[in-house]
């Protein structure tokens, strides 16, 4: 089996005025046949920015889907 990055599926624009949180549900499929842990080293970002995803570590079954919660709060103005 060969495993490749897998392809961007989407992208989510959060904004918020400084100081201020904005709140998005995402949810991740496991299409595999067994289950699958995510933690800090399974998420990157393009940029060093002020986000709290919850939960951490999560599993996702297989065969199934998880929500999970990303809130951003930007501590200065013009932090994207």
């Amino acid at each position: 089996m060969d495993i490749t990055e897998a392809d961007i599926q989407g992208t989510y624009e959060l904004s918020s005025i400084v100081r201020d949180t904005v709140t998005r549900m995402i949810t991740i499929e496991n299409p595999l046949n067994k289950d699958v842990i995510f933690n800090e080293e399974n998420i990157k970002f393009d940029e060093d920015i002020n986000l709290e995803i919850k939960p951490i570590p999560f599993k996702i079954k297989k065969d199934a889907e998880r929500n999970f919660e990303i809130k951003y709060r930007p501590l200065v103005d013009g932090e994207k």
